[in-house]
């Protein structure tokens, strides 16, 4: 199968792209970081094997639309295929189209791809960066195992499977400094049972106490009854006593109710209605007082006021207008000649503050676009921008440089820290070596216990041979004796020493074999290895240190490149806004002499004083076309007063005046007499509305003194109040009788304590006596009370004492719990097995070829400096043999050869199996840290594989770029 192109509808930064592969060879992918390289290759891997929808929401593009593409594939059987999986299509399931115009779904598509998913397809045919570095996490130690499972299945995972099960082994049968799990637990189930047999016995304490508890309650149940009489009977006296000087009250309220009459006619509310009527009443009549006297003296002044002659008014009042016209004219003629003056002088002076040497006229004649001010705006802006940004990024450059320098220096630190190859081999192989002796001491330990079981059996199974061959010895005697027949001696005799032969036999093989093991049992001690775990532990995050520090160095040296490239942008752009500047500066020769940052400023101080020269000259015009009214005015005016006979004194305002003191004169006069007429019409129209307010109130108070069978407001107020006494006392009497209700909550007794009499010296002795009863009681019943809580206590203790069932169950538990031990050591050690049978499987059936390709390849990539790899036997470690014949363990070999070969192993397990999945081989910037020699092996090498492979290289390497030919690569 050939990936011939890909169709993308949208997948993260990719949106209605199209990319075309190469028909043959090495196809290369060239960008820079951020370019989409990794998103172009996992859009491959997820038409061809799906992502699960929260993966796939994460490649949803920003400016939206679906997720989804097309591949198209060639391949010899099918012809031409097209691939095509829609997020939101068919749920996600890929469609498969023929050149036939068939279609086929997912399931053609897993079958084409003989049940290959996502995961084996990157084990395989697939790596990038991170794999290759993963490398340099693993000691030198598990390097060579690491490399054999990345043979065997194109990933490290076989590696971290034996591992994890090598720890959970000795998690379970290893001392590490204490006592074997499964044996803790064996003696923790012992001591529990132990225990369980002494809680049995407190169990029978239970029957005596229930007894003494029933006795108890049937005492204090008596107790009770006795003390709810002398409750009740306190409570009663109690509510006499609290409800006594209520009583006493009420009893000489229903006295004085009985001497007033039972009922007397008044209104509801009468008092309080007739009040509030008659200060309804008094402002009305006072006001219609008022209004009475204003009428009057209005009428009066009517008749004082004198007479006019209206004609020559009005003649008169025709020129008046004009004054009006002319002091408005004039008034803003003058202050129009101010302001021009004020005007020009201010904005002389604006122009000169400037200090861009130009004049008054300069300026009105002066050309300014209205797009100049944004442009001005915009290069003065960009300008500071990109000094700021160009200091921002020399700060940068200075901390990163920083920041590299004390990374090297830590990391030169852990190195110095770290114990030689050397030393850590023979280290790790001392507690290696320490960790088997302890197993097969324990092993050696279970081994002799069970022997030691087996003589005891042996012994027993003795014992029991003697006995029955003793009974029927003893059997056959005395069949001899009853029957007189020699045999049954002879067979007695016979069988009797057959058993003792056996027995013999037997406890002498028991002896031996106890005293053999007891002879194998003796064996040296061991050390405790907790020092040397404790400094490989050390060594170990040690390790990872350096590994952090040496990423960290090279993430600064990739943001140094970057910030370099971005100020070599920043002067790029500086020469731009220099060239505009220039460009400016020779067009208005006045800015020279100003900073760019400030032009802006310069154009909205000279359009404002341009706006205000084109408002001066308006004002001009208006200056002209006043002078020239004032002066048709005045002509006029002369001409009228020579005919009229007015008098003129002097100017022209003191015709003005004259005429414009006898028009007011009579304007005056007339607005008196119009005043006056309003004003007696509203005096009238007040007066009829206050007598129609009176007329409502009056019939209101007549109803109330009829409803109170009176004639005068004396004696309707005489017999209100009467009514409101007779009132407050019959409410007064209602809150007692429901206070004295509340107080006995029952109104049988509430109503005979009312009509009874309390005398309150007896009553306070009758309850200082119950009291004194009532504490007796209690004192009595508290005592029964503790006596039964403490039966009770010992009871629930008993009872709530779930110790021993606790205690049983917790045995149960922990002897399931043993089992499961077993069980789990049972099948980790049967996985330990199966692993490592697998892999002798698979290392005799199909790595002999995956080695061959790997020795090829790495002799390619070395330039024939390592001829063969050879695989790992039993305990042996992965070694590879150089062109002289010398061979090296895979962890002496440099970090650079140790990728080399990770790349060989890689690409050789996709060569073995080709054939049966005939699938391209995809690498993502997996050689960004190879120099440029090995970059040229690893291309030669990819470029040998592409002639029956399609290999498909994702780079931002600019050695891969100027290596690789324009036909060869496509760029992102």
């Amino acid at each position: 199968m050939k990936l011939k192109q890909a169709l993308i509808y949208g997948f993260g930064k990719w949106q209605h792209k199209t990319v075309d592969f190469q028909d043959d060879g090495l196809t290369v992918f060239y960008g820079k970081n951020e370019a989409g390289k990794s998103t172009l290759r996992q859009f491959i891997l997820y038409v061809l094997f799906n992502f699960p929808p929260k993966k796939v929401k994460s490649y949803v593009p920003k400016l939206g639309g679906t997720v989804g593409g097309r591949l198209m594939v060639t391949d010899l059987r099918y012809g031409t295929v097209y691939i095509e999986r829609d997020f939101n299509q068919n749920s996600g399931e890929a469609r498969c189209y023929f050149e036939d115009g068939t279609e086929q779904s997912e399931e053609w598509l897993r079958h084409y791809l003989k049940g290959m998913d996502k995961n084996t397809f990157e084990a395989i045919f697939s790596f990038d960066l991170h794999d290759i570095q993963h490398i340099h996490t693993v000691g030198s130690k598990a390097i060579g195992d690491v490399l054999f499972g990345v043979g065997m299945t194109g990933s490290e995972q076989i590696y971290k499977l034996e591992t994890k099960l090598e720890k959970e082994l000795e998690r379970l049968f290893k001392k590490q400094g204490r006592k074997p799990v499964l044996n803790e637990q064996f003696a923790y189930v012992k001591e529990m049972e132990q225990t369980l047999t002494l809680l049995k016995q407190e169990e029978q304490k239970y029957a005596g106490l229930k007894v003494e508890e029933q006795e108890v309650q049937e005492e204090l149940h008596q107790l009770k009854e006795k003390r709810q009489m002398y409750m009740v009977r306190k409570d009663l006296l109690e509510k006499h006593h609290q409800a006594s000087h209520m009583i006493f009250r009420y009893q000489q309220l229903k006295a004085k109710r009985s001497s007033l009459p039972k009922t007397v006619p008044f209104p509801e509310q009468g008092l309080e209605r007739y009040d509030k009527l008659k200060d309804q009443e008094m402002p009305i009549r006072s006001e219609k007082e008022v209004v009475k006297q204003e009428l009057q003296r209005a009428e009066a002044k009517q008749k004082e006021a004198p007479s006019y002659d209206i004609a020559c008014v009005e003649e008169l009042s025709q020129w008046i207008g004009h004054k009006q016209e002319y002091d408005i004219n004039r008034a803003r003629l003058d202050e129009l000649l101010a302001e021009s003056e004020q005007e020009q002088e201010r904005l002389a002076n604006k122009i000169e503050e400037l200090g861009i040497h130009l004049t008054f006229e300069d300026v009105l004649e002066l050309s300014l676009p209205f797009y100049m001010e944004e442009e001005w705006q915009r290069m003065g802006h960009e300008k500071e921008t990109l000094e700021e940004e160009s200091g921002r990024l020399e700060q940068e450059l200075r901390l990163n440089q920083e920041e590299e320098t004390q990374l090297q220096d830590q990391r030169t630190r852990v190195k110095d820290q770290m114990l030689s190859e050397d030393d850590e081999v023979h280290l790790r192989t001392s507690a290696e070596r320490a960790r088997e002796k302890e197993w097969k001491k324990e092993f050696e330990e279970e081994q002799l216990k069970n022997r030691r079981q087996m003589v005891d059996q042996q012994s027993r199974f003795a014992n029991q041979i003697f006995l029955v061959g003793s009974i029927l010895a003893a059997a056959g005697a005395i069949g001899g004796f009853v029957l007189p027949d020699p045999l049954w001696f002879i067979f007695s005799a016979l069988l009797l020493l057959s058993t003792l032969f056996l027995v013999r036999q037997l406890k002498q093989s028991s002896v031996t074999s106890a005293s053999s093991e007891e002879r194998q049992h003796v064996g040296d001690s061991i050390g405790s290895t907790w020092e040397w775990e404790r400094q490989l532990q050390e060594q170990d995050q040690r390790a990872q240190a350096l590994k952090r520090y040496e990423q960290s160095i090279q993430q600064c040296k990739m943001r140094e490149i970057q910030i370099e490239e971005q100020l070599h942008t920043l002067k790029q752009r500086q020469q731009r806004i220099g060239q505009m500047i220039d460009e400016n500066v020779d067009h208005y020769p006045f800015l020279k002499q100003v900073s760019v940052s400030y032009w802006p400023k310069v154009y909205q101080r000279l359009s404002s004083v341009q706006v205000r020269q084109q408002e001066w000259l308006k004002k001009q015009e208006q200056i002209d076309t006043l002078a020239a009214r004032q002066k048709t005015i005045e002509n006029q005016l002369f001409l009228f007063a020579d005919r009229l006979r007015i008098e003129r004194e002097g100017e022209i305002d003191s015709i003005w005046n004259n005429c414009l003191e006898t028009v007011n004169k009579v304007e005056e006069h007339k607005r008196d007499l119009h005043k006056l007429g309003e004003q007696m019409n509203n005096l009238r129209s007040q007066m009829n509305q206050l007598e129609q307010k009176q007329l409502p109130i009056q019939e209101e108070l007549r109803q109330l003194y009829e409803k109170a069978d009176v004639s005068d407001s004396d004696s309707f107020i005489k017999q209100g109040e009467q009514a409101k006494h007779i009132e407050e006392i019959e409410e007064e009497l209602w809150q007692l009788q429901k206070q004295i209700d509340t107080v006995y909550m029952n109104e049988a007794t509430s109503s005979q304590a009312i009509l009874s009499h309390i005398d309150e010296p007896s009553l306070k002795r009758d309850l200082a006596l119950a009291t004194e009863e009532l504490e007796n009681t209690e004192r009595e019943l508290e005592g029964k009370r503790q006596q039964l809580a403490d039966l009770r206590s010992n009871i629930q203790l008993l009872e709530k004492d779930e110790r021993y069932s606790m205690k049983r169950h917790e045995v149960r538990l922990e002897k399931d719990k043993s089992k499961q031990m077993a069980k789990e050591w049972a099948v980790y050690k049967v996985a330990h097995t199966l692993l490592k049978q697998t892999k002798e499987v698979y290392q005799k059936e199909r790595m002999p070829a995956v080695v061959e390709y790997c020795s090829h390849f790495f002799s390619i990539l070395t330039r024939d400096t390592y001829l063969r790899v050879w695989l790992p036997r039993e305990e042996e470690e992965m070694t590879v043999e150089r062109k002289d014949g010398v061979r090296f363990s895979v962890e002496s070999l440099s970090q650079g050869t140790k990728e080399q070969l990770y790349v060989a192993l890689r690409l050789a397990l996709s060569q073995t199996i080709r054939d049966e999945h005939p699938l391209p081989f995809i690498i993502d910037d997996a050689f960004v840290n190879f120099d440029d020699e090995r970059t040229e092996e690893v291309l030669e090498l990819l470029q040998q594989i592409a002639q029956d492979q399609q290999v498909i290289l994702f780079t931002c390497s600019d050695t891969i770029n100027q290596k690789i030919t324009e036909r060869k690569k496509i760029f992102l």
